[in-house]
């Protein structure tokens, strides 16, 4: 999905970035703060919402975008059940839930 690009879902859209905006705000103020996260989050995002408009389960999308606290902040902005231990405290290698060229 191009940013410039209408969302299905606008106020989820902005509720998930909302949620990493402020997560990444929050991280600003420790040592080691990397100042290209917000970025890879957005694009990451972006990634993840085009997952969720070929079809996929939104939890799950979610689950296999993001890990950590960024996963706990999308979960909770959209108010869904949240991830379990392992769940956040795992890798992430993102695979979509759906496959982009099987499109129907």
């Amino acid at each position: 999905m191009k940013p410039t690009e209408p969302y299905a879902s606008p106020s989820r859209h902005y509720r998930l970035l909302h949620a990493l905006t402020e997560y990444d705000r929050k991280q600003a103020r420790k040592p080691h703060y990397n100042l290209y996260a917000l970025g890879h989050m957005v694009k990451r995002l972006h990634e993840v919402e085009a997952d969720m408009e070929r079809g996929a389960d939104t939890r799950e999308a979610i689950l296999r975008g993001f890990c950590g606290p960024a996963l706990t902040a999308c979960l909770r902005a959209l108010k869904l059940t949240p991830a379990t231990l392992a769940e956040r405290n795992r890798h992430v290698a993102y695979v979509p839930v759906t496959s982009p060229g099987n499109e129907s």
